[in-house]
């Protein structure tokens, strides 16, 4: 897993979207993310209540975070492309 990639994602949201976070926000974000990728590359399902997961989708954070997913895919094609 390339942590760089993960930093460049969210290093570009950040500029997207014009937000700050205190650095230790933005490390707990990049663990939580590194985590999330290692669950998807070694094939572990991350489920949610589908209720939990209707809540999450009203939050304006919700689109930024969405954003941060999709971007690590643009500099880590070659392992993301195996899970589809």
């Amino acid at each position: 897993m390339n942590i760089e990639a993960i930093k460049h994602a969210i290093k570009m949201s950040k500029k997207v979207y014009d937000f700050w976070i205190p650095d230790s926000s933005y490390i707990s974000l990049l663990i939580h993310i590194a985590i999330g990728i290692d669950m998807l590359l070694n094939n572990q399902e991350i489920e949610l209540p589908i209720e939990e997961l209707k809540l999450l989708q009203t939050y304006k954070e919700y689109v930024l975070a969405k954003e941060i997913a999709i971007n690590p895919e643009k500099y880590i094609t070659s392992q993301f492309q195996k899970l589809r």
